[in-house]
């Protein structure tokens, strides 16, 4: 039963200007603005799965990989995750319900995506990279979506284009597109919908 009550079952202390740090804080830029889904306003630590995740419904961040697993190694049980001023709290799941964000995740064999990666770290050539990025994968974003990437260098992949019959039986799933950085001991994904034309 959810409560809609933060109860905090752990405090965690980071480096501020860890890669760890930094990773976090890109990961939770996804949580809702949405005051009526106050459960979807904290990231998401899915202990079965060794994923932190965030999303508003409209784009979905999900950080896995040792570095993430070993700084949540005492925590046996899902939890919500804030964080602020150089502390990650941690609070019982009973807070809220997060959404299925599993059953979302695209099959990489529906995905296509350009060869090479788009380095998004590069403050002055931002806007260049980001304009290069959407022309590849034809399709148009919320720009605030794509400022929420600012800090990787990213491989981009979009969902197939799926053929509309006259079955309309089968629901023809939401054009994904994908953002995957991935270094030696951690992997970020973000799950952006494009406009939709």
């Amino acid at each position: 039963m959810a409560t809609g009550i933060k109860t905090i079952v752990s405090t965690k202390e980071l480096n501020k200007k860890g890669v760890l740090s930094s990773l976090i804080e890109r990961t939770l830029r996804a949580e809702s603005k949405d005051t009526t889904r106050p459960y979807m306003s904290l990231g998401f630590w899915d202990s079965q799965a060794q994923a932190l995740v965030a999303t508003d419904g409209k784009r979905m961040h999900i950080l896995e990989g040792e570095l993430i697993t070993e700084f949540f190694a005492d925590i046996k049980d899902d939890v919500f995750v804030e964080q602020s001023n150089g502390f990650v709290m941690c609070y019982d799941k009973a807070f809220g319900f997060f959404p299925n964000w599993k059953g979302v995740v695209p099959d990489p064999l529906t995905c296509e995506g350009p060869e090479g990666d788009f380095d998004l770290t590069d403050k002055k050539a931002f806007n260049a990279n980001i304009t290069s990025m959407i022309i590849a994968l034809g399709r148009k974003f919320n720009f605030s979506y794509l400022e929420g990437l600012k800090g990787g260098t990213y491989k981009v992949s979009r969902m197939k284009p799926v053929e509309v019959t006259a079955d309309t039986s089968k629901a023809v799933p939401v054009p994904i597109c994908t953002f995957e950085e991935e270094g030696s001991d951690f992997k970020f994904t973000a799950m952006i919908v494009p406009y939709l034309d």
